[in-house]
């Protein structure tokens, strides 16, 4: 008797429940996330390129034809290392042992 109490409970859409203000608070604080990355990305990131500090770093992007989100990779000794393996290995690829008579 007492589950079937929790189940109504679950399922009133009538707005008197408050699980279901809840929900909207958590949809506009979604909403208004996605909002503010919206501002990063139009106009904050945009401006950040006339700052002396990253200027030379995007036009060095831009200049080289790197993707953005690969930078990251082009810095690090270890990736310049297995690139340059990977490299090698497409290149000259293993034979094997020579072939005996």
């Amino acid at each position: 008797m007492q589950r079937t109490g929790i189940i109504s409970k679950e399922n009133d859409v009538s707005g008197n429940n408050p699980e279901g203000a809840g929900r909207l608070r958590r949809w506009a604080r979604l909403f208004i996330g996605i909002f503010i990355l919206w501002l990063l990305m139009a106009y904050v990131a945009p401006w950040g390129r006339q700052t002396a500090m990253f200027r030379p770093m995007m036009d060095l992007i831009e200049e080289r034809g790197i993707k953005a989100t690969s930078y990251y990779y082009t810095d690090i000794e270890e990736f310049a290392e297995a690139e340059l393996q990977i490299t090698h290995s497409l290149r000259y690829p293993p034979t094997g042992p020579a072939a005996s008579n």
